[in-house]
C-alpha cells in the first residue's frame, strides 16, 4: 500500500509566463490580450437562432496561464473518476494512453504521491482513511479551478419583447440589486448616448438592459451596423465592454424574419 504524505495543492494560480500569445481570428472568434489578459469575442451570425448574439469573455488570465488551469481541471476529473472503492480501501488506476506531465503534477501535488505510469496502469491502493481524504481534496481543488477559470461573460442579443417586438439585450455579469438599481439608464454607446431601461436578476447575479424605445433602439442598431466593434460604457459599473458586431446587420434581418420565443 502506498501512503498518501500530504493533501496540500501547490497554488498554481500564481503559476507565471513568459511566452508572447498574438492576435488570433478566425471566421467569428477573435482572441486578444488586454493588460496580459485573455480576452475572446464572438461576432454575430445568421445561421441559427442560438448564434444571434455578440459574446465577449473576459478572463483573469492569459492563454497560456488559461490552457494551463485547463488541463489541470481536466486532470482533476480524470483522477475522481478512477479513485474507486475496493475490497481494502481505495485503488488509483489509469489505464487510458492519457498521460502527460499535467496528470502526474497534478496527483502529486493533490496526494503527495509520487507515481509512474506503470504505478497508475497497475493501480495504486489506498486506505479507506485516505481514500475518503483524497477524495474529498480533489473535489476542493476542483471547484477551486473552475472558479479560476470561469470568464466574465458579456453578451448582445437579438431577442423579442413580451409584446414580441424585435430588441437587442445587452446582458453583463455582477451583483446587483433590483431595489437600488434605476429603472432606466443612459448608457454610452461608442459615445452616443441611449436610453436604457435596466432590470436585475439577483440570484445569477446577472444585469440586462434594453432600448426603452423604438427610437433607443434605432440608436442602438445604427452603432452595431456601423461599426465592426462596438464599445459600450455599463450603467453602475465603471468598465467598459467590447463587442464584435460584424455581421450584426444581416443577423438582424434574418432574426426578423424568424420566429423566435419572446425575451
Amino acid at each position: 500500500m502506498m501512503k498518501l504524505i500530504s493533501f496540500a495543492l501547490i497554488p498554481f494560480l500564481a503559476i507565471q509566463t513568459q511566452m508572447a500569445f498574438a492576435n488570433s481570428f478566425n471566421q467569428t472568434t477573435w482572441v486578444e490580450i488586454q493588460n496580459n489578459k485573455r480576452v475572446s469575442y464572438t461576432s454575430f451570425q445568421n445561421t441559427e437562432s442560438s448564434e444571434y448574439r455578440a459574446t465577449t469573455l473576459y478572463s483573469r488570465f492569459s492563454k497560456e496561464q488559461h490552457d494551463r488551469l485547463q488541463q489541470i481541471s481536466d486532470s482533476l476529473l480524470l483522477i475522481q473518476q478512477s479513485l474507486v472503492p475496493s475490497t481494502d480501501g481505495y485503488v488509483l488506476k489509469i489505464v487510458q494512453d492519457t498521460y502527460n506531465e499535467n496528470l502526474i503534477w497534478t496527483i502529486q501535488n493533490t496526494s503527495g504521491l509520487k507515481v509512474t505510469k506503470a504505478q497508475l496502469r497497475k493501480g495504486i491502493t489506498l486506505s479507506q482513511k485516505e481514500g475518503e481524504r483524497y477524495q474529498h481534496q480533489l473535489k476542493q481543488s476542483s471547484k477551486t479551478v473552475a472558479a479560476s477559470i470561469k470568464q466574465d461573460r458579456y453578451t448582445a442579443t437579438l431577442t423579442r419583447t413580451m409584446t414580441d417586438s424585435p430588441s437587442i439585450a445587452i446582458q453583463w455579469p455582477g451583483q446587483c440589486n433590483p431595489e437600488t438599481l434605476p429603472e432606466q439608464t443612459d448608457v454610452l454607446v461608442n459615445d452616443v448616448t441611449v436610453k436604457m431601461k435596466v432590470s436585475c436578476d439577483a440570484e445569477n447575479q446577472v444585469t440586462t438592459s434594453l432600448p426603452e424605445s423604438p427610437e433607443a433602439l434605432q440608436v442602438l442598431r445604427q452603432q452595431f451596423s456601423r461599426y465592426a466593434w462596438t464599445t459600450i460604457k455599463l450603467p453602475q459599473k465603471k468598465d467598459e465592454v467590447k463587442f464584435w458586431t460584424v455581421n450584426f446587420q444581416e443577423s438582424w434581418d434574418t432574426f426578423i424574419q424568424s420566429p423566435v420565443f419572446a425575451y
